[in-house]
C-alpha cells in the first residue's frame, strides 16, 4: 500500500477516485473500501511526552 499511500498525501488520489479489486461486483469511491478508507482519515498529531510548564506570575 505504500505507493497508494504516496498518491494519497500528495493529492494523486482522493477519497473520491473509483477503485476495483477483485471479488466487487462493480467500482466504488475509495473511502467506502475498507483497505483504502484509512489512507483518507486524519489522524491526529501524538500527545506531547510531557506538559508544558505553568506560566509564572
Amino acid at each position: 500500500m505504500g505507493k497508494g499511500n504516496k498518491k494519497a498525501q500528495t493529492g494523486q488520489f482522493t477519497k473520491t477516485h473509483y477503485a476495483w479489486k477483485q471479488g466487487m461486483a462493480a467500482w466504488e469511491v475509495a473511502e467506502k473500501i475498507s483497505e483504502l478508507s484509512s489512507l483518507f482519515s486524519v489522524a491526529p498529531p501524538p500527545l506531547p511526552s510531557s506538559p508544558p510548564p505553568l506560566p509564572t506570575p
